[in-house]
């Protein structure tokens, strides 16, 4: 398993030259300018997925468009893992504090000594809720019935260091929410809109 170190929001992706298209990139330590990340399983590290991300538009209250110092996007695929397996999106940091999220979505944020920077995940406790009270007449509200829960992590902890989650129901069929995108954004603190860009774009 190798590391990688991202210097800039370019390093996150690697453009095929004849295609133009981009691909994600793996690593089992994602070397970032204030700490590193890893995904462990059961306290191990194991190789991840990561890309720059799409969502990295940030619009402040003159609706000027500005774009962070770094936003990459680690993809986490649940039929990859067991039962009780725990996942632990892990930045060596630290000093995260939770950040309340949005409606679907759980972040915290930490204010270093030179950077912002926060991450983001699923709340499953409220995609579980609102999927499982979907009424039974609209399309697809089971997930085509193939699990008895209609999310595969649940939140176990929010940590100064990262997101915790457990695998509660081991999914092999392709169905929505079997894949989730954690994302990770940062600015540095001499901008005055460091706070604002990294709680936001941590909320998509």
């Amino acid at each position: 398993m190798g590391y990688h170190t991202y210097k800039s929001e370019t390093d996150a992706v690697i453009a095929d030259k004849n295609s133009g298209d981009e691909i994600f990139m793996t690593t089992s330590r994602l070397e970032l300018p204030f700490g590193y990340i890893q995904l462990l399983l059961n306290g191990k590290p194991i190789e991840f997925e990561y890309e720059k991300s799409e969502y990295d538009s940030y619009w402040d209250e003159n609706d000027i468009e500005i774009k962070p110092l770094g936003a990459i996007s680690i993809s986490i695929y649940t039929d990859n893992f067991n039962v009780n397996d725990e996942l632990y999106i892990f930045c060596s940091a630290g000093g995260l504090v939770s950040d309340d999220g949005d409606e679907y979505t759980v972040n915290e944020v930490a204010e270093l000594e030179e950077y912002t920077y926060g991450i983001g995940g699923p709340d499953t406790e409220y995609l579980e809720w609102t999927l499982g009270n979907i009424p039974n007449d609209v399309p697809d509200s089971s997930m085509c019935g193939y699990t008895k829960r209609e999310v595969a992590l649940e939140l176990v902890d929010m940590t100064s260091n990262g997101l915790k989650y457990i695998v509660v129901e081991a999914l092999k069929s392709e169905v929505s929410y079997l894949a989730f995108s954690i994302p990770i954004v940062w600015e540095i603190n001499s901008k005055p809109y460091a706070y604002n860009i990294v709680s936001c774009l941590t909320c998509l």
